[in-house]
């Protein structure tokens, strides 16, 4: 018999923080997930369909990307027109994927993504054309290695000057964000160093154990990780999580795929449907509602507004003067 036992290894409250693995030679009921010569313990399932996979170091497995957003756009029924309808967004400009130049567009007809981030502390005023910091650099990146032409940046695709044409698209937020056909996530702080797994800024290495012919591959708990991100806690983050209908969400570890049917993680062979996350460990409550939402039929009349708004105060403003107009949307 050979046992083998691993622990979360920190503990949050509303945590379960029971062993991430346990091994028993002669135990017919293990919780142990084999697929080849690989085996782990994932903790949100008591299936064995599970299964683990290696992630690369140094870049993210675009063509997963790819196979998940093709299952999305053919196998789910996303209403991408928004909760207005396809009402078209005064002045709405993106920044072009190929030349890097922010251009006016028709918002209703446009084909883009859009980028969920935390600003940091980089003035507009030293912005050059064509020139980003590293984050938005990687998301037009990601951009052209899915064949998405425009990314939508709010940083820089509103005139931050021009007082009357941020209010109005401030007002819109809920038409960007939900007929966006992509929201990039990224849940570092400083825009500056880039997604990780995209330019030269690596990935956090993925444990493994290697007992005869099985491999153990740690598998992570990437929810709690997004949740206990900056880009979490901040205020304007919140409605832009909530009302993105597919969302590639960037953290150390890995990339994570959302969409109203379904959650994917770059280390899991699996993709876990969006209707079972209230019973995975860790997801509960409002607070992951704004990252992984429940199907667009169901989140009506069961997401609660109380739950929301307590979520909302929750979040940290840099301006007290930013408390409405960071969830007019």
């Amino acid at each position: 018999m050979l046992p083998g036992q691993a622990t979360s290894s920190h503990h949050s409250p509303g945590y379960d923080h029971s062993p991430q693995f346990q091994l028993s030679g002669y135990v017919q009921k293990t919780q142990v997930w084999c697929s080849e010569n690989f085996g782990v313990l994932h903790p949100w399932s008591s299936h064995d369909e599970l299964a683990p996979r290696h992630v690369d170091v140094d870049r993210i497995n675009i063509q997963l990307v790819r196979e998940w957003l093709q299952i999305c756009k053919t196998s789910h029924k996303h209403d991408l027109s928004g909760p207005r309808g396809k009402e078209c967004v005064p002045g709405f400009k993106v920044i072009d994927c190929r030349t890097k130049r922010i251009i006016p567009v028709r918002h209703d007809v446009c084909q883009y993504v859009a980028l969920s981030y935390v600003w940091g502390e980089a003035a507009t005023e030293d912005h050059k054309a064509g020139q980003y910091p590293k984050t938005i650099e990687d998301s037009i990146a990601v951009c052209n290695m899915l064949g998405f032409e425009y990314i939508w940046v709010d940083r820089y695709c509103i005139n931050q000057k021009d007082k009357a044409e941020k209010g109005v698209q401030i007002k819109m937020m809920d038409c960007i964000y939900s007929q966006a056909q992509l929201t990039i996530v990224a849940t570092d702080p400083d825009p500056s160093k880039g997604l990780s797994g995209v330019g030269p800024r690596a990935r956090n290495k993925q444990q493994s154990l290697r007992l005869g012919n099985i491999e153990l591959i740690k598998t992570y708990h990437t929810d709690e990780a997004i949740l206990r991100s900056t880009w979490a806690t901040r205020g304007w983050t919140f409605q832009e999580g909530y009302l993105s209908r597919r969302k590639l969400i960037f953290t150390e570890n890995e990339v994570v795929y959302v969409c109203d049917d379904m959650y994917c993680q770059e280390s899991i062979r699996r993709d876990i449907p969006t209707r079972t996350t209230g019973q995975r460990q860790g997801l509960a409550g409002a607070a992951m509602e704004g990252i992984c939402p429940m199907s667009t039929s169901e989140r009506k009349g069961q997401v609660k507004l109380d739950d929301l708004l307590n979520e909302y105060n929750s979040r940290d403003l840099r301006y007290q003067s930013d408390t409405l107009d960071a969830c007019q949307g």
